[in-house]
Formats: structure tokens, C-alpha cells, sequence
């Protein structure tokens, strides 16, 4: 008889370093091959799936880019369980919304999905950086309630980035949660004790009452871009570092980025570019061949305006 498959959800707010804590916690477990992730993008080239598919793990791996599993990708949803269910052997499944979805609205489709496929519910996991999540967020924030109120388990990540008071200002409000968390790891890199996740005792806990502020029909009002590549000269990491640093700064063409992601060659191989949390990170992208960008922001912001900036960025550009 083959067991019971659990379905587990790692969620945070943009930028909260969801996929590399996936991809840091299936490299420690040793059965990691009896895994699948279904990945949420709210961008539209669906980097997030790209970026575990170069980790080069023997992992059944499903991407949903361009909307939100809480509303508009949900359709989409219930396919992909389908689809890495025909894995043999599976035995667990994660679940990595995009950094906007509305955990209420989501957890209780996930509730409806698990039931109907006979899958067993796993723990829901919330990402969360102690230097830019206060209680006051808690509080007077919907989105930060929601993703709160939902998790099993919050994740401290990045806490090397964390002043010390920043931490114990951190401890002493998780510890006033009730119900209380079943537990609050504190880590970096994204790194999940796997033990979490063990296939026993790992059931999630009953969802609470259903939240009058959130409705199924909500409409998410950050904008999204992006475009695929298959020619594109190499830029400069140096100059399009710079650049991206400028962005993260002071914003692109009047707008605000809230996140962005570029799979982009170099002189030195490909590199993905990244801004989270108003942070710029480079690293290899092995495996890469197309390039690839999407970023989410306040307003539109035209995608001819980020090839410009890619010309002026090229390896061969002088300025």
C-alpha cells in the first residue's frame, strides 16, 4: 500500500528567501527524491521553478507563473498535484506561493484539494525577516495577520542581518502569539530543520474562522514584468549590479521594486541577479541558456525600459 502523501506549504512575503529554504532543506534531507514542489510565481517567466531546476536535484518540480494561487492561479493548482503525483514513490509535497498570496483564501482551497486527492495536510511554514517584520505589521496589516495567523511554524531568516534588539523584539512578540506557533525557528539561508518536516506528528494544525477582510474575488495591486530572452548579449555584472543597486534604492521609472530576478549571461557564465528586501544579490545560475527577467513593483514599468538598461549594461558598452 502506498503511504500517504504530505502536502507541506512554505510561504513569506516577497523576497523572504522561500525557494533557497526549499532548496536548503531538500538538500539535507536523504530521501529528497521522494519529493515534488509546486512553485507560484506571480511573475510571468516563472524564475522561481527555473532556479530549483538548476539545483540539479532528482525532484518532480511544477511551476505556475503569471498570478497567485490564491485566486487567479488556483485553477492551475489542483493540475499540478495531479501532475507530480504520478511521481513513484512520492511521499511529500511542497508548496511555494508567490510572495503576495492571501494565505486564508489559499490554505482553505489547499484544505478542499488535500481532501479530495486524499493527500494528508502537512505544516504551512511562514518565512519572515525580524529586522522588517514588527508587531505593529501584526497588527494593522492584513497581509501580515493573514500569513501569520496560518503558519504552523515561523521561520527567523536572515537573523546574521538582525541588530540584537531587533531579535529579542522579535522573541518576545512570538511568544505572545496565541494560539502559540508550534514552533519559531531562527536561522539563515533559509535553512529549516528538516525534522520539521518528518512524515510523523507533522499533521497541521485546524484552520481558524475564515477572515471577513479577505474575499475570494480580491485583486492584488502590484504590477508585474517580465520577458524571455533567447539572444542577449552579455551584460557586466559590475555595471548591472550597480545598476540594480541604484534600483533597489531610488526605484525604476517612478516606481517602486518590490522584487526582481534576471537570468542573465556574463562574461564569467550566467548569473542570476536579484532584489530582495531592497538587497542586491549575484550568483551562478548553472545550467542556464535563455535569458530570463520578472519583477514586481509599484506601478507598470514599461519593458522597454528595462532593455535599456540591459543595453547600457552590455559587456561590450563603453560608458
Amino acid at each position: 500500500m502506498r503511504p500517504r502523501i504530505t502536502c507541506h506549504v512554505i510561504s513569506g512575503p516577497l523576497g523572504a528567501g522561500k525557494t533557497s529554504a526549499i532548496l536548503n532543506l531538500l538538500k539535507s534531507m536523504p530521501d529528497a527524491g521522494d519529493s515534488a514542489v509546486i512553485v507560484n510565481d506571480f511573475g510571468r517567466t516563472g524564475l522561481d521553478g527555473e532556479i530549483l531546476k538548476s539545483s540539479m536535484l532528482d525532484i518532480e518540480i511544477q511551476n505556475i507563473p503569471g498570478g497567485c494561487l490564491c485566486c487567479s492561479s488556483m485553477p492551475d493548482l489542483h493540475r499540478a498535484f495531479e501532475a507530480v503525483m504520478k511521481r513513484p514513490g512520492l511521499r511529500r509535497i511542497i508548496v511555494e506561493p508567490s510572495g503576495l498570496a492571501i494565505m486564508p483564501d489559499l490554505v482553505a482551497y489547499l484544505r478542499r484539494t488535500c481532501e479530495a486527492l486524499g493527500l494528508r495536510r502537512g505544516r504551512t511554514f511562514a518565512l519572515l525577516n525580524p529586522k522588517r517584520t514588527r508587531e505593529a505589521h501584526y497588527k494593522s496589516l492584513p497581509f501580515f495577520t493573514a500569513l501569520i495567523d496560518h503558519a504552523d511554524v515561523l521561520v527567523a531568516n536572515r537573523i546574521d542581518q538582525c541588530k540584537a534588539q531587533e531579535l529579542e523584539r522579535f522573541r518576545e512578540w512570538t511568544a505572545r502569539l496565541n494560539p502559540p506557533k508550534l514552533a519559531v525557528v531562527e536561522t539563515t539561508y533559509g535553512r529549516i530543520p528538516p525534522e520539521l518536516l518528518a512524515d510523523s506528528g507533522a499533521e497541521a494544525r485546524p484552520d481558524g474562522p475564515a477572515d471577513p477582510r479577505f474575499h475570494p474575488l480580491h485583486e492584488h495591486r502590484e504590477h508585474s514584468g517580465g520577458f524571455t530572452a533567447d539572444a542577449l548579449p552579455p551584460v557586466c555584472e559590475t555595471r548591472f549590479t550597480e545598476c540594480l543597486r541604484d534600483w533597489a534604492e531610488s526605484g525604476l521609472d517612478g516606481a517602486r521594486i518590490l522584487r526582481f530576478k534576471a537570468v542573465l549571461p556574463t562574461a564569467s557564465g550566467w548569473r542570476l541577479f536579484e532584489i530582495a528586501e531592497e538587497a542586491v544579490q549575484v550568483r551562478p545560475m548553472p545550467g542556464a541558456d535563455s535569458a530570463k527577467l520578472d519583477w514586481i513593483s509599484s506601478a507598470t514599468i514599461p519593458e522597454s525600459v528595462v532593455r535599456e538598461a540591459l543595453r547600457t549594461c552590455e559587456a561590450t558598452t563603453v560608458r
